[in-house]
């Protein structure tokens, strides 16, 4: 479960962790959170306790013109997109811009009040071996709000000149779509630029509230959930964690919606899932949106929680690689490379009674999201970048790898690092009736 719009430990697989982890210069500087929908864990886990809905060929074809049936089949993985088009809530606009031998067109936008995905399409010659620049298209927003964006991913061939893409826009609990945005992007030093209107009017009133208001308790720890509202891209839980908690709440275990039917909706696979912090206080979980699919009975179903110490740290010499204190022996140093001006250190956790390689694929955050650590003399610092996080596969059970770069200074030793969530399973299967 993420715990913030701006979720900045990233996930890539091991194959690629090196060169992602220990080059963070390359990387470009602002927040970007990929969606990598090709991957097979993705597309495992888009599966995995939700309903699957399709729009038919037919159906497309009959509610949007034909020039937008390349652009629907960009968010065809995505159950939520895929009914608000059925529904009518796709805005085609057909807007480009054209610089030399490119063109940057967006075909359209699917929108309710707080959610949006933009789709687009680059075209002209040589687009693979000007990906990078495609990759680095951006999402303008102009007023000042919090939101979180998510860029898709394309891997393109050799002969491609034409790529279609998508990207997310969710704005922060309460605050509502801009009525514009725009997409820039600069490919082969020709600069692209297109304004679009969101519409309002397509999604207006389209929001339902339902109140909750249920306690429960877990190996004594508190949790409430206050409230839930609907919109057709989304389905938010308010909850909040009791003060007087004595551990963190870090992660709802199987936490899904389902109905009298068998029916289920779980967190939203693609995209933000949360935003706040479970562990410490108030928490919205997004999921699958019930708005089109509302049924006649309704509940909050759990099977456990994951739960650690609060105040856990581990402690690290990087002069003479090693770990001085760690919560247990399940946490390790694989790996401490000085490269240039940072310092590159690499974690191994493992675990054997975690099946971290099985279905939802959650890697543990364990990590303070403010980034900082401490040297001996008490003197705080900033980790370079973000923490990166890892799969690698074992037999049975997954080793988590955890990747850090700090600055290259002359420390005093140890340094110390908060553990922000740490492994610890608690299951009880609850079952919290909505109506």
């Amino acid at each position: 479960m993420n715990s913030d719009h701006r979720n900045e430990e990233k996930s890539v697989s091991d194959e690629h962790l090196n060169d992602e982890a220990k080059h963070p210069g390359d990387r470009n500087k602002k927040k970007r959170l990929f969606l990598i929908i090709a991957s097979a864990a993705a597309m495992l886990l888009a599966g995995y306790l939700v309903m699957e809905h399709v729009l038919s060929e037919t159906d497309a074809e009959s509610r949007y013109s034909p020039k937008m049936q390349k652009y629907i089949e960009v968010i065809d993985y995505d159950q939520n997109f895929m009914l608000a088009a059925q529904h009518d809530l796709l805005q085609e606009l057909h807007v480009s811009d054209t610089s030399g031998e490119y063109e940057l067109a967006v075909g359209g936008i699917i929108a309710d009040e707080e959610k949006a995905v933009i789709l687009y399409s680059v075209s002209g010659p040589d687009l693979k071996e000007h990906q990078d620049a495609t990759d680095a298209i951006e999402l303008i927003i102009d007023e000042d709000a919090p939101h979180s964006i998510g860029y898709g991913h394309t891997s393109l061939n050799e002969d491609e000149t034409i790529i279609y893409q998508s990207i997310q826009l969710n704005m922060e609990h309460g605050e509502l779509l801009p009525n514009e945005l725009k997409l820039e992007m600069n490919i082969n030093e020709q600069p692209l630029e297109v304004t679009f209107p969101v519409d309002h009017s397509q999604f207006a009133g389209m929001r339902e509230h339902m109140d909750i208001n249920k306690t429960i308790v877990i190996d004594n720890q508190t949790l409430t959930f206050h409230d839930m509202e609907i919109t057709p891209l989304q389905t938010m839980i308010r909850m909040e964690t009791d003060t007087e908690n004595t551990k963190n709440i870090n992660h709802l275990n199987g936490f899904r919606l389902t109905d009298n039917k068998g029916n289920h909706w779980a967190e939203i696979s693609n995209g933000t899932n949360g935003s706040g912090d479970i562990s410490s206080g108030s928490y919205i979980a997004y999921m699958d949106s019930i708005y089109f699919d509302k049924p006649d009975h309704l509940s909050i179903m759990l099977d456990g929680v994951s739960l650690s110490d609060k105040n856990l740290e581990f402690v690290l010499n990087t002069d003479t690689l090693e770990m001085v204190e760690a919560p247990d022996h399940r946490l390790k140093i694989a790996e401490i490379d000085r490269n240039q001006g940072y310092v590159y250190i690499q974690l191994e956790y493992n675990d054997p009674e975690e099946s971290f390689n099985k279905p939802p694929y959650r890697v543990l955050r364990l990590l303070k999201e403010d980034n900082v650590f401490t040297d001996a003399a008490g003197i705080k610092y900033k980790i370079t970048g973000s923490p990166q996080s890892a799969f690698s596969f074992g037999d049975n059970r997954t080793t988590l790898l955890y990747m850090v770069n700090i600055p290259n200074e002359d420390y005093e030793q140890p340094l110390t690092f908060e553990i922000n969530e740490y492994s610890g399973k608690v299951d009880q299967k609850i079952e919290i009736p909505v109506y």
